[in-house]
């Protein structure tokens, strides 16, 4: 440290002779006086240390000395001057390396910065931060069978003072599977006196694999052999006693390691058929059937059995005779009937019945003995199949069904009797009489199932149409269960902290300045933006390594199942927020099949009108998001969050083109009706989904720009601005953030800010939620869209 100071002005009578030094806290190699104005240098003092310094001028002669003048207080940077010493690596299993290094044990505060990339991608470095408190960390979703690169710095404060790299260490991943067995071969022993066949199975154990360790082996066969064993320590041999004569087996063989719980590729081996037996002597006659196959319905045949021994023949059997059943009808064939009636002449329906006109001309049979039209509320039908069997319990009444309140019940349309097949149209109309006044005719939907019954009562039930008792220009919206009285939803409650007063680096530009600010920073070798999005990375980390954000909640045992990626975590503090007046966006990941109920839940209790999806179902073979809507337009889906069924129902799905050039569209939108059984309003929500992001890139200006000007055209149709928007992509982080960072600075464009601050919204995103604008290619594309939009507004 050099200390300076001017000299005090002239003071009469006083002659200054030296001048007294000291510090706070004291240095030692510090002098107490000195006779000039500096500079004094003070060397090897402590880093990342606070110091005062104080100067007393002094009249020797009169052994007077002044007041004291202090500095400011002063601390100095952090220092860094080894080398994170000892760091190694070592595999966990086929995606996942563990790495270890030496504590650094700095003075200053810490963290490490860990960076890693597969070998020949050096320009395409992953970067990892670990707390200064721990010395080792797992790398996960890792290539199998590649060598990554690894090298550790420490990095202190304050400055954010980087050490040197410690010394590259690599490490090629795990196979995906171990080695698989060998050579599995198949060997056969014939016992005649006691009426046996035996097989010997043999295999040859796998290569050796590095990190595997082969505890025992999976057999299976086919057919399967039950006395076969399922696993084995050895490579055999297997013996298998009293396996069945002339028929074809193949056997398959798994190495499989139980530490990791990971089997190898099968090993099968050729097709061995075992020989034909014939006992010595016959001690057991097992019941055998036969079935006769291309007979012709109600046909009188006549069987008659006879045993055939080498060349001997026994006397036939007794002749039996039996009369096959009338051909039925198919269920397929009954749907198709029935809707190609429906498409000529469409069901009339009123508030209270349903006419239905059939068309049952292709149905005239001599066989036919009965036919129905079986009717039963779609509520009813949860985890039914659609297309009925004869196993289905038999239809009852109408007065059985008032009486029973539920089940199907049996209309009959004719019968052999009445002839009445032969008319071409039959009128049927659900409500009168057979429904009179039941609630079920008034506004439940309804399965209309066409069956014929033969004389063998063989009932073969196809599913014909789906109705919905509604007022002709309202939309099918379907019925759900009402929410379980005895068992309420369980909620989420929301835990609304007071924010942490984290400080929040300014990176901001004045607005006239920054198209060009922004051509320079996105120049090939500027590392400006660089730069900035490291500290914005080390300023996340060190949040979270301090405790100030926890993820505790979503990593608990109960939620695991519920997070789509197990290092992408909601913070505690950040699951919910209820003030409605203050939030404009939800961000959240892509929900997971199991949590589609919880989803559309959400969506209505947070009244949220626009959803925003950033990514397609698949990317580059990839499953990214699950269809949580229903896949056809008038298609009804129902969904349930703890125990309250949601029914959602596509009401259209269009392609949105630019309005200006007439490109092909990169958005899709879809509306859809909402309706929950514990709420009996319909809510329309709009689902807008960008479908040209690219993957691990960022998409052109051009198609971004689209994208925001169909967002907010759809918040003007919808008059939606004041309401909640949801935005996800895969993990609800990376382009969400891109996506909601861009509005605020639209926003901002509008209202006249004379300031940009990219960094500092990301910064403030990242309070919410982590990782928000994940990478370094979305921060730069906000600066050239942000430059874009600046111009186009002059």
């Amino acid at each position: 440290l050099t200390v300076r100071w001017e000299a005090p002005a002239p003071s009469d009578g006083f002659s200054i002779t030296h001048y007294h030094l000291s510090s706070e806290p004291v240095i030692s190699d510090l002098p107490k006086s000195v006779s000039t104005t500096g500079p004094i240098t003070v060397a090897d003092v402590n880093p990342c240390t606070s110091y005062v310094f104080t100067v007393r001028a002094y009249d020797a002669n009169m052994h007077i000395a002044s007041d004291p003048t202090s500095s400011e207080v002063f601390e100095t940077s952090a220092l860094v001057r080894t080398a994170v010493e000892g760091l190694s690596v070592t595999n966990v299993d086929p995606r996942t390396q563990s790495l270890s290094w030496k504590n650094a044990s700095l003075s200053c505060p810490f963290f490490y910065r860990i960076q890693y990339w597969p070998d020949g991608f050096d320009q395409e470095k992953k970067v990892l931060i670990a707390h200064s408190s721990v010395t080792y960390t797992s790398v996960d979703s890792l290539k199998p069978e590649t060598l990554y690169h690894y090298q550790i710095q420490a990095i202190a404060s304050p400055g954010l003072i980087e050490g040197p790299m410690s010394t590259e260490v690599t490490m090629r991943t795990m196979s995906e599977k171990p080695n698989a067995p060998t050579k599995v071969t198949v060997e056969q022993t014939v016992n005649r006196d006691v009426g046996q066949i035996n097989l010997t199975v043999r295999w040859e154990a796998p290569a050796p694999s590095d990190g595997f360790s082969i505890t025992h082996y999976h057999l299976s066969s086919e057919p399967v052999i039950s006395d076969l064993p399922k696993s084995v320590s050895t490579t055999g041999p297997i013996t298998v006693a009293d396996v069945n004569p002339c028929t074809s087996y193949v056997f398959t063989v798994r190495a499989y390691d139980a530490n990791m719980h990971i089997a190898s590729d099968p090993t099968s081996s050729e097709v061995f058929e075992t020989s034909a037996l014939v006992t010595n002597e016959i001690r057991e006659q097992k019941q055998a059937q036969f079935r006769s196959t291309e007979l012709k319905s109600w046909r009188q045949y006549k069987y008659e059995v006879q045993l055939i021994s080498g060349d001997q023949y026994s006397k036939p059997s007794v002749i039996e005779d039996c009369t096959t059943a009338p051909e039925p009808v198919a269920p397929s064939y009954l749907s198709q009937l029935l809707q190609l009636g429906f498409n000529l002449t469409m069901p009339t329906v009123t508030g209270s019945t349903i006419s239905l006109n059939l068309n049952l001309d292709a149905l005239q049979t001599t066989d036919m003995e009965n036919l129905t039209l079986r009717v039963q509320p779609k509520s009813e039908l949860n985890g039914i199949p659609e297309v009925f069997s004869d196993n289905v319990p038999d239809a009852q009444s109408w007065e059985d069904r008032k009486r029973t309140g539920k089940g199907p019940w049996d209309i009959l349309i004719s019968t052999s009797r009445m002839r009445s097949v032969s008319q071409q149209t039959h009128s049927i109309v659900l409500g009168e009489p057979q429904c009179n006044t039941s609630e079920y005719c008034k506004s439940v939907p309804l399965y209309v199932m066409l069956a014929l019954v033969n004389s063998c009562m063989l009932a073969l039930v196809g599913l014909a149409a789906l109705f919905f008792f509604r007022q002709p220009k309202q939309l099918p919206v379907a019925t759900v269960n009402a929410p379980v009285e005895n068992k309420p939803p369980e909620v989420i409650t929301p835990i609304i902290l007071d924010e942490p007063n984290i400080p929040v680096e300014s990176f901001a530009v004045p607005i006239d300045e920054f198209p060009n600010y922004a051509q320079q920073c996105l120049e090939p070798n500027d590392k400006t933006l660089e730069n900035q999005y490291a500290k914005i990375q080390a300023a996340s980390a060190k949040n979270e390594a301090n405790g100030i954000l926890t993820k505790n909640d979503a990593s608990s045992a109960n939620n695991r199942a519920l997070n789509r990626y197990k290092d992408i975590l909601p913070f505690g503090s950040k699951v919910l927020t209820m003030d409605r007046k203050t939030v404009r966006f939800i961000a959240t990941q892509a929900p997971l099949e199991n949590t589609f109920g919880d989803f559309w839940k959400m969506v209505l209790d947070q009244d949220v009108s626009i959803i925003v999806m950033l990514t397609n179902l698949q990317e580059a073979g990839v499953t990214k998001a699950h269809q949580y809507w229903p896949p056809d337009e008038r298609e009804t889906k129902i969904y349930s969050s703890n125990g309250t069924d949601i029914a959602v129902t596509l009401r259209s799905e269009i392609s949105e083109e630019d309005a200006n050039t007439h490109r092909n569209s990169v958005c899709i939108v879809r509306k859809f009706s909402v309706v929950s059984a514990a709420e009996s309003n319909v809510v329309t929500v709009t689902q807008l989904h960008f479908i040209n992001w690219p993957d691990h890139g960022s998409p052109t200006v051009t198609d971004f720009e689209q994208l925001m000007k169909t967002f907010h055209q759809l918040q003007r149709n919808t008059k939606s601005g004041d309401k909640v928007t949801l935005v996800h992509c895969s993990a609800g982080v990376g382009r969400t953030g891109t996506f909601i960072t861009a509005d605020i600075l639209l926003r901002c464009l509008k209202a006249g800010d004379r300031w940009v601050d990219i960094g500092g919204i990301v910064q403030n995103l990242r309070l919410c939620r982590m990782c928000m604008v994940q990478k370094s290619n979305q921060y730069e594309f906000l600066h050239q869209y942000m430059a874009k939009m600046i111009d186009e507004s002059k």
